[in-house]
């Protein structure tokens, strides 16, 4: 049976490569061909890193814990924050910005760090882009479990019913990488500089994100960059569910996401019209 789907995978990308300009803006996006093809590729880039590792998939079981200590002790010592049960609210903060910053950033590069593939092998460019969400989407995944294990072991952090909001809160975080990602994707490749200045500015961004503290904890004139930033309502609401036991408030949410969707829509165009010509003019 696995013989069979890793020949339709293999199959898909082979056709992948034979395949014309997409024919519709954000259809091809959810086009079973072209979804099977990103999914075998992020699972390909997941299995070579684990097999790359000493410590394989445990890694990534590890690092959620190693990044939790630096940025307590960050909070805790340096900052002087004496947030109630500081550790929970930190790590879901943490686990939650680091999605969203490897997400985007994999996302922005991705036709960049493809481009001699693109060159010797015709491949939609978002096949590419939706590929870096998914393999960050994995990543992801294993640190919430982490979480959610630190919750309970730890903290005495219960599962509860509000718990069943969770597929919504990824779905809509999910939504946002991919949107910020495919706006900024076809200019790496003409601006590489802006890569790397996009990675400082997300993590500059996590400071206005209530990663390290919530809205209450800032002075007063920075309260809008909280109010208007999606990855902090989303945080807020995170925690909401996991500590608070309380579902989320979906009302913002719901207008960040149509935000995203218009996004992910001109952004696929202006690739569809840079299709043939970054190949050609990136060095």
């Amino acid at each position: 049976m696995s013989n069979r789907s890793g020949a339709r995978r293999d199959d898909a990308v082979r056709e992948l490569a034979e395949t014309g300009r997409p024919r519709r803006a954000i259809v091809n996006y959810f086009d079973p061909r072209y979804l099977n093809v990103a999914f075998f590729l992020a699972f390909r880039t997941m299995k070579q890193e684990s097999l790359t590792m000493y410590l394989g998939v445990v890694w990534w079981f590890l690092n959620p814990f190693f990044m939790m200590v630096v940025y307590y002790f960050l909070g805790t010592v340096i900052f002087k924050t004496r947030t109630s049960n500081y550790a929970a609210f930190l790590l879901v903060g943490l686990v939650t910005w680091r999605w969203a910053q490897s997400g985007v950033t994999a996302c922005a590069g991705a036709i960049k760090s493809n481009i001699q593939l693109l060159r010797s092998t015709y491949m939609p460019k978002y096949v590419l882009i939706l590929k870096e969400a998914l393999v960050a989407t994995q990543r992801f995944l294993f640190g919430f479990a982490v979480l959610l294990a630190f919750l309970y072991v730890s903290m005495d952090y219960s599962p509860n019913w509000a718990y069943i909001y969770l597929p919504v809160l990824f779905a809509f975080q999910f939504l946002l990488i991919l949107a910020a990602g495919s706006f900024f994707a076809p200019l790496v490749p003409l601006v590489p500089d802006l890569q790397n200045v996009l990675n400082v500015v997300l993590s500059g961004a996590m400071f206005l994100s209530g990663v390290l503290w919530s809205r209450d904890h800032l002075p007063e004139q920075y309260h809008v960059y909280f109010d208007i930033n999606p990855l902090a309502i989303l945080i807020q609401e995170y925690r909401r569910i996991l500590l608070d036991g309380q579902p989320p408030e979906l009302g913002l949410l719901i207008w960040f996401a149509a935000l995203a969707l218009a996004v992910l829509a001109v952004s696929h165009l202006v690739l569809k019209r840079l299709d043939g010509i970054l190949v050609r003019i990136v060095p």
